[in-house]
């Protein structure tokens, strides 16, 4: 793994830590030179239709909060069968290991970690992105002592998949009564996890533990939360009154905003009297079906409250636990509704799907059809309830299902300004690329060519690159006739012409000057433009060289050969003798070089 490049451009350098729907790594922005967290999506969520098609939406949510006390994203993307998320690269420690090293926090310091955990849920909030998942492990304290919170993201596209792979195990500690009944979560749902990390900061541990998850559950619904004085006795009154707020059952007698927590605590910090109401003490509270927050007992004013055990769940409740958290093995009560676990039909044709939902008796109903990029067309985006969910007997299944990716022609741009360009380029849905500039007799400032071409199917939001005309510049040519090749071909460069060189015999011009030029000197031609000059090389009737010939009467056959053949003569002999009795032409005779020198042998 650490071999791999995602994106082109982010290199994984070390493992730095793993979770139940990711692992993390540190790495390397290769474009921006810069260190990066890279969050890779295990690969069982990877091969999830509906839950990818969700992450993708979420991160782009995610990637919009930019605040000091939420970790950036500043990318996601697919690389081969891996989702990942580059993240902000922080040195620290996630606030669960914090508590850990430290048993617990003073007062003060834990505080400070949820007045910036609180600033990090304002502003998300007021971006109607709630987290859902908040918890120590979500929470990073940085070298300097800033709190840092992460997974807005993906803890929300992750909701569907707690249910099958676990991931719910490290969550059951931190949720709200209304999560745990099964019902939608909202910004006070983020609140109340927030009161259990506050808790844990000062207590050392959650308020809740069990043997397994549908038991933890079930105390944060219907038992009371342990005083924190009985914990930790150092705790102010007024934190632990902000503490009984935080963690009241029913969402209406919680802060109703993160601001409003933080006016509290900051007051508490402060030890000035609280500005909001508090919840004197925590009922156990059954969200019914319209998601009304009743309290399961109410005492008149005044009377003691009665010593007895907490009252067991509804059926109904204890289903709703089951279904959120994946556990089909609970036995529904014989008169209860008949409910069955609703299949993953993401990425299924509409047939597959149908057959599938009604071999578990459901029906389906398709709700609406929008453009993916990454469902193809024909194939369910997205379904309501989702993959794990209980849904009584007969019931509908809602499914979204996809148009594939949104096309559009491009349109033709030849001839237009850039002006035209842009608004008929926003009018099919798509971007100006890249602008290039190529000089043209045609009309300046007007489109040469485009890519893609017109008429071309693109996908919606693609770029269009285009080449602008701009106006042909020329220059005049110097006279270069009679000048030296070197010198002419400065004198183009400096033109801003170019140069090409023909060589040609010419008995009048001395070899190595210009004897012609392909454009006359003064013509007006485009700059850039090659000029062919004409070079002498001399003339075509070669210099004869002259020599004289040896003298080599009295020599023998081979003395006079070799004195003839060295200055450079050819020898021609005659007669039957041994030694040069006559030669022809005499010595020291001028003659051409390779003549031929005759000579007669005799005794």
């Amino acid at each position: 793994m650490s071999e791999r490049i995602f994106g082109q451009r982010y290199k994984l350098m070390e493992k730095i830590g793993s979770g139940g729907m990711a692992n993390v790594y540190k790495g390397e922005d290769a474009v921006l030179n810069r260190v990066v967290a890279i969050k890779i999506l295990h690969d069982q969520f990877c091969n999830d239709a509906s839950f990818v098609a969700r992450f993708k939406q979420e991160a782009q949510s995610a990637a919009n909060l930019t605040h000091p006390n939420i970790v950036n994203i500043f990318d996601w993307g697919k690389e081969g069968d891996s989702y990942y998320i580059i993240m902000e690269y922080l040195k620290g420690q996630n606030l669960r290991d914090y508590i850990a090293d430290a048993g617990h926090l003073t007062w003060q310091e834990a505080c400070d970690v949820a007045v910036q955990v609180a600033n990090a849920l304002a502003f998300a909030h007021k971006n109607d992105v709630v987290h859902r998942d908040i918890k120590p492990h979500n929470i990073i304290i940085t070298r300097d002592g800033t709190v840092k919170v992460t997974d807005f993201g993906i803890a929300r596209a992750g909701v569907s998949a707690m249910t099958q792979t676990g991931a719910i195990l490290g969550t059951a500690h931190y949720i709200s009564p209304e999560q745990a009944q099964g019902q939608n979560a909202d910004a006070r749902s983020d609140l109340y996890s927030l009161g259990i990390v506050l808790y844990e900061m000062l207590a050392g541990s959650a308020p809740f533990s069990g043997d397994n998850p549908v038991t933890i559950a079930m105390k944060h619904v219907q038992e009371k939360i342990p005083s924190i004085k009985s914990v930790n006795p150092n705790v102010p009154d007024s934190v632990a009154s902000v503490i009984n707020k935080l963690l009241a059952k029913n969402p209406e007698e919680r802060y109703q905003s993160a601001t409003e927590l933080k006016q509290d605590l900051s007051s508490a910090m402060k030890g000035l009297p609280l500005t909001a109401a508090v919840a004197s003490e925590q009922e156990t509270v059954i969200i019914n079906p319209k998601k009304e927050a009743v309290p399961a007992t109410r005492r008149p004013a005044g009377r003691p409250k009665p010593k007895k055990k907490s009252k067991l769940l509804p059926v109904a409740s204890v289903l709703a636990i089951a279904a959120l958290i994946g556990l089909v093995w609970w036995i529904m009560s014989a008169t209860a509704v008949k409910r069955i676990e609703v299949p993953n039909v993401g990425g299924l044709t509409l047939e597959k799907a149908k057959s599938a939902l009604k071999q578990k008796k459901l029906s389906l109903e398709v709700t609406s059809r929008e453009f993916s990029e990454n469902v193809k067309k024909g194939l369910i985006l997205e379904q309501e309830p989702e993959a794990g969910f209980l849904l009584e007997e007969g019931k509908a299944v809602k499914v979204i299902l996809s148009k594939g990716i949104e096309m559009t022609a491009v349109p033709n741009l030849r001839g237009k300004t850039r002006g035209e360009v842009e608004t008929a380029l926003a009018e099919a849905s798509l971007d100006l690329g890249s602008v290039s500039y190529e000089e043209s007799d045609t009309v300046p400032d007007t489109v040469l060519w485009q890519k893609p071409k017109a008429g071309e199917e693109v996908k919606k939001d693609s770029s269009v690159n285009i080449a602008l005309s701009k106006e042909v510049v020329k220059v005049a040519v110097p006279n270069l006739i009679g000048r030296s090749q070197g010198k002419a071909t400065s004198l183009l460069t400096r033109a801003g012409l170019k140069t090409s060189v023909i060589e040609r015999y010419d008995d009048d011009i001395d070899k190595g000057l210009v004897i012609d030029q392909s454009e006359t000197a003064g013509a007006q031609v485009k700059k850039g433009s090659t000029i062919t000059i004409y070079v002498s090389k001399g003339s075509s009737t070669p210099e004869v060289k002259k020599v004289n010939v040896p003298s080599v009467v009295g020599l023998s056959l081979a003395d006079a050969t070799a004195e003839i053949e060295a200055a450079g003569l050819n020898v021609s002999s005659s007669g039957t003798g041994s030694v040069v009795q006559t030669q022809n032409p005499a010595a020291n005779a001028s003659v051409d070089d390779g003549s031929t020198v005759s000579i007669v042998l005799a005794d």
